[in-house]
This record gives C-alpha cells, sequence and structure tokens, in this order.
C-alpha cells in the first residue's frame, strides 16, 4: 500500500495528528463475474475522520472501470464503516488480469474546544491496488512462483512473468556463494511481461541464483526461488 503527505495546513504548531483510518487489507482482489466487493474502514484512533475515495486509472486517461460508495463519510473514533466496490466496465481483458487503483484520504478533526491552539495537521492520502480478476483463466494463482523466471544480459535482470496474473516483488537478491546482490524496490511484473533492471554490479553475474519475496493475495509475503531460463 502506498501512502502519501498531500497537504499540511497548520495553526503553527507544535503538536502533529497523525492518521488513524485503516483498510483491511494491502489490496483488493475483485474475482468476475461477481465484480463486486466490500471493503472496511476502521478509525483506530480517538477523533472522528473524515474520508474521501477516489478511483485512479494509471493506464490511461479513461474513467476507472469501477466505482466505490459512499465516496465520501465520516468515521467516528473506534468506529467501523464499510464501502461498496463494483466493477463497471464489462469490456475487460478476459485472459489476464487488470490493475487500477484506490485512493483514500483521510481528514483530521480538531479536538473540541482546541480549534484556536496551535497544531499542525495532516492530510494523508493511501493508495491500493485494485486487480480485476476475470473467471475461467487457464491458470491457478497458485501457480504464480512457478511462472516467474529471469535471464542475465551483462549487469542487468530481466524478469519474465509468463503468467495471466500481476507478480508484486517486495524485494529480491542474486546470490553466488557469500556474494549478494540486492535489489530493494517493489516490481510489479504485468502479466505476460517482462520487465528489464540494472543492478548495482561491476563483476559478471553469471552463475548467481535468484531468490524473491513475493506478495502474495493476501499481503503476506512468501520467500521464493526463481528459476532462470536460457536466453539466447
Amino acid at each position: 500500500m502506498f501512502k502519501s503527505l498531500i497537504f499540511l495546513f497548520l495553526t503553527f504548531s507544535a503538536t502533529l495528528c497523525q492518521a488513524s483510518v485503516v483498510l483491511n487489507g494491502t489490496r483488493v482482489i475483485v474475482d468476475s463475474p461477481k465484480n463486486e466487493k466490500t471493503l472496511q474502514f476502521t478509525n483506530v484512533g480517538d477523533q472522528p475522520a473524515l474520508i474521501q475515495i477516489q478511483a485512479i486509472n494509471l493506464n490511461n486517461h479513461s474513467a476507472p472501470p469501477f466505482v466505490a460508495l459512499p465516496q465520501i463519510f465520516r468515521i467516528s473514533p473506534q468506529a467501523g464503516q464499510t464501502v461498496k466496490l463494483k466493477v463497471t466496465e464489462s469490456n475487460l481483458p478476459q485472459d489476464r488480469e487488470s490493475l487500477f487503483y484506490l485512493d483514500y484520504t483521510e481528514i483530521p478533526s480538531l479536538k473540541k474546544g482546541q480549534e484556536d491552539k496551535n497544531k499542525l495537521y495532516l492530510i494523508i492520502k493511501n493508495r491500493v491496488k485494485v486487480i480485476v480478476r476475470p473467471k475461467g483463466l487457464n491458470f491457478s494463482i497458485d501457480n504464480l512462483k512457478s511462472a516467474l523466471s529471469y535471464h542475465i544480459q551483462g549487469h542487468d535482470i530481466v524478469l519474465i512473468n509468463a503468467s495471466p496474473f500481476y507478480a508484486n516483488i517486495r524485494a529480491f537478491a542474486l546470490v553466488k556463494g557469500n556474494k549478494t546482490v540486492p535489489w530493494n524496490d517493489a516490481v510489479t511484473l504485468a502479466p505476460f511481461s517482462e520487465q528489464r533492471i540494472t543492478l548495482q554490479s561491476r563483476s559478471s553475474l553469471s552463475g548467481y541464483a535468484l531468490n524473491a519475496i513475493l506478495i502474495n493475495d493476501f499481503g503476506a509475503d512468501e520467500k521464493i526461488s526463481v528459476n532462470e531460463k536460457s536466453h539466447k
């Protein structure tokens, strides 16, 4: 889940108000043909919060193919709120997953009686992936790790995803004996795609094995060994 600070407003300040609303889960998987999902938000703080939700399509400038309702709501302290997410587009690819995003922005409230006191308030935007998974794929998500491979080209590694699913890799490392070449940035491999990454290594990477941390549907980490694919 991606989190960013999008705005600061202050009445000059010595006190920091932190985000308190959390979403159950780090990603949203929407299965076809049901095409809907119930999201659960919880306010774990001691003050009310206002939440604004926005659907995002980063692939192009068209409207996102789903809606989330309600789009704006208030959550009392230690209370919850459900949001209904529904896919509205029927022409999404049926041979692979589609990826979109959901932003939810938390606007903190002022404590009663402290409106005139110096405080710093944060408006924080969180971003989660929304993956639409079509029915009838001739491939099981349980076999995703076996569909991942790689090959070395000079100082580059080419990661390959031969499955119809998005592969979310938290980090990986090339290992040979007691030598390790790490990559600590997250990588998202689209279905049936490959991605080239230049590693910070001055020596040959030939003979290195690839270990990776794959993020599953539940947001949990799974350590895997990735098979090397011969490259001509």
